[in-house]
C-alpha cells in the first residue's frame, strides 16, 4: 500500500461509512453480544441468532448502539437510543440544563425562521439553513420538533417557505416525530439471559458511545458528543457518581490496567486538531470511589491535571488502546515539517508508548504492509497481536506487535468494503466478517491452529448483509461520436 499525502488521507477517512463494532465477546468467550439490524442478541458460539434482548421486536422504541462487558461476565454496560413521543416525558429523564436550553431555542425558532426566509443567500435545504443560523448547534433540530409540536400551523407555514421545507415538515410528522434520548445503562446477564430491567446510569440529548468498563473497579467511561466537541465521562455502575474527565477529547480513550486511570487524546488546538497530546488522568481512588472534584490551581475539570505522556499526529478517526502491561498502542502519521510542495509524504504506522511515557517505539512492520487509513485495529487480550481492517476494502490482517510480522487472514475482494470491526474471542481466536462461499458477508472465526471457519452459517442472510458493503462499479460517462 503506497504512501499518500496528509490531506487526501484525512479526506478518505472522513468520507463514507466506516467499520463499526457489531459484536462483543464475554470475558470467558462463551457468548457474544451481537448487534444486527438495530437489535441486540446474546449468542452462543455456533448457535442460533434467536430473539433480540434489546431493540428490534423486543422494543422498537430502543436502538442499541455499543456495549462493554463487565470483567466477571455478569452483565454489560449498554449505550442505546430511545425514541420518546412526549417532551414532558423527555424532561423527566434528561439533565434540567439540557431541557431548558431546548425550550429556550424552541421559543426563539419562529423568529429565526422568519429571518432565515429573508436571507439573501440560502443553503439548499432548511435543515442546513437552521443549523447555520445557530452556529451548528447540535440540539437545534430537537428544538425545532418541540416548536413544531407546540404550534404546528405557525411553524409548519414558516418551514414551507424555506428550501425543501416541505420535506422537513413531512419528516416531523413521520420518522422524526419523536425525540431521541441517549442512555447508558447496566444490563445484568445470568445463564445467557438478561436478568431484570436495565439500570440507567446517565441520559442526554447528546450521543453516548464507546462505553468501556473499568477492568478492576465498578465504573464505566464513555464518550459523549456535545454541541461542538466530545467529552470523556465516567460513572459508577450504580449511577450515583459521575465525572467529566476531558471536555475536548479526540474520540479515543482506554483504561489503565489497574482500572484507576484513563488514557486519552486531547487536541492541542481546536477540537478537530490532528495534533494531540496523549494524556493520563487518575479518576478512581484506591478505595474504589471516584476522585473528588475540587477547584483551584493544578486542576482541570475539577480533577488533578492530567499527566502528559506523548504527542502525535493522529488519524481521523483516532485510535488508541492500552496493552496489559500499561503501554499505549496508537496509530499516527509521522511527518517532517516544514516540507516543500503540496505537503509531506507520510506513511501511517502503529506506535507503542511506554507506560510512563518515557519511550516511544514504532511497530516494525514492512513498508506498505499496513493500510493507509490505519484507524481500525483491536488488540488481543494478551496484548501481543492487533487485528487490522480498513474501510477501503474488506481485507483483514493480524499484526505481531513485537516483530511487526503481518498475517493476512482474509484477502481483499473486488468492490467490497469493510463496515465491521473484528473482535477477539481469546488471545488466539479472532472473529471478523468476510465473504463466504455463498458470496455474501458471513461472520468468521480464525485461529492460527485451526484456520478460518464460519460462525453464522445458521443465521438468516439479512443478519449480516450490512456488515460488508458492495460498491457498485462506476459508470463511465456516455461519449458522443465525433462529428464527421
Amino acid at each position: 500500500m503506497k504512501k499518500t499525502s496528509l490531506i487526501p488521507l484525512l479526506a478518505l477517512c472522513l468520507s463514507g461509512c466506516l467499520p463499526e463494532d457489531r459484536f462483543w465477546w464475554s470475558p470467558d468467550g462463551q457468548e457474544t453480544a451481537v448487534l444486527s439490524e438495530g437489535a441486540l442478541y446474546l449468542v452462543k458460539p455456533d448457535g442460533e441468532l434467536g430473539n433480540p434482548v434489546q431493540g428490534g421486536a423486543a422494543d422498537k422504541a430502543i436502538t442499541p448502539t455499543s456495549l462493554s462487558w463487565r470483567p466477571d461476565g455478569s452483565g454489560f454496560v449498554l449505550c442505546r437510543e430511545r425514541k420518546i413521543a412526549s417532551w414532558d416525558e423527555v424532561t423527566k429523564l434528561i439533565p434540567p440544563a439540557e431541557a431548558s436550553r431546548v425550550e429556550l431555542l424552541a421559543r426563539a425558532l419562529p423568529a429565526l425562521l422568519e429571518g432565515a426566509e429573508k436571507m439573501a443567500v440560502q443553503p439548499n435545504d432548511a435543515e442546513t439553513l437552521l443549523t447555520s443560523v445557530v452556529s451548528g448547534d447540535g440540539d437545534i433540530l430537537t428544538a425545532l420538533l418541540l416548536a413544531y409540536q407546540t404550534n404546528k400551523a405557525a411553524v409548519g407555514a414558516l418551514l414551507q417557505k424555506l428550501p425543501k421545507g416541505a420535506e422537513l415538515v413531512e419528516s416531523l410528522n413521520g420518522d422524526d416525530s419523536s425525540f431521541s434520548v441517549a442512555e447508558i445503562c447496566l444490563v445484568r446477564v445470568q445463564s445467557g439471559r438478561v436478568d431484570g430491567e436495565p439500570v440507567s446510569l446517565a441520559r442526554s440529548l447528546f450521543a453516548m458511545s464507546q462505553p468501556k468498563v473499568s477492568p478492576k473497579n465498578g465504573a464505566v467511561a464513555w464518550l459523549q458528543t456535545g454541541n461542538k466537541s466530545a467529552s470523556v465521562e465516567v460513572s459508577t455502575l450504580d449511577g450515583k457518581e459521575r465525572l467529566t474527565v476531558c471536555k475536548s477529547a479526540r474520540a479515543t480513550f482506554d483504561w489503565s490496567p489497574d482500572g484507576l486511570s484513563l488514557i486519552f487524546a486531547a487536541p492541542v488546538g481546536g477540537s478537530g486538531d490532528s495534533l494531540a497530546k496523549i494524556q493520563k488522568s487518575t479518576v478512581i481512588q484506591e478505595s474504589g470511589d471516584l476522585v473528588k472534584t475540587a477547584s483551584g490551581e493544578g486542576t482541570v475539570n475539577g480533577l488533578p491535571a492530567p499527566v502528559d505522556m506523548g504527542m502525535a499526529i493522529l488519524l481521523d478517526p483516532p485510535r488508541l488502546e492500552v496493552l496489559p502491561d500499561g503501554r499505549v498502542l496508537f496509530s499516527s502519521l509521522p511527518a517532517n515539517l516544514p516540507s516543500a510542495g503540496s505537503g509531506p509524504e507520510i506513511n501511517p504506522g502503529l506506535s507503542i508508548l511506554s507506560a510512563d511515557g518515557g519511550k516511544l517505539a514504532a511497530v516494525p512492520t514492512a513498508p506498505g504492509a499496513l493500510p493507509t487509513n490505519l484507524s481500525f485495529f483491536t488488540v488481543s487480550p494478551d496484548g501481543k497481536q492487533a487485528a487490522v481492517v480498513e474501510s477501503g476494502n474488506d481485507a483483514v490482517a493480524v499484526v505481531d506487535l513485537a516483530t511487526g510480522a503481518v498475517n493476512l487472514i482474509s484477502p481483499s475482494h473486488t468492490d467490497w468494503q469493510c463496515r465491521t470491526m473484528p473482535a477477539w474471542r481469546s488471545s488466539t481466536e479472532l472473529t471478523f466478517v468476510a465473504l463466504g462461499k455463498s458470496g455474501s458477508p458471513e461472520w468468521m472465526l480464525w485461529s492460527k491452529a485451526g484456520g478460518v471457519r464460519t460462525i453464522s452459517g445458521k443465521w438468516p442472510a439479512a443478519a449480516t448483509s450490512g456488515w460488508l458493503e458492495k460498491q457498485e462499479p462506476k459508470k463511465e460517462p456516455a461519449t458522443t461520436p465525433a462529428a464527421r
